[in-house]
């Protein structure tokens, strides 16, 4: 998946779910941490889709 190799690259790891019954690599997983850390997650998100 091209956004978590992104998100690798930013040291942001991020779990794609092929292997949870149910999903596939179109989805991912994304713990949940400190508000500085998720606003970081979401900034480098925001740069990959824009």
């Amino acid at each position: 998946m091209e956004s978590i190799n992104y998100l690798s690259s930013k040291k942001i790891l991020i779990r794609e779910c092929s292997s949870f019954r149910f999903l596939d690599d179109k989805w991912a997983r994304i713990s949940l941490q400190t508000h500085e850390k998720n606003q970081i997650i979401a900034i480098e998100l925001y740069k990959f889709f824009v």
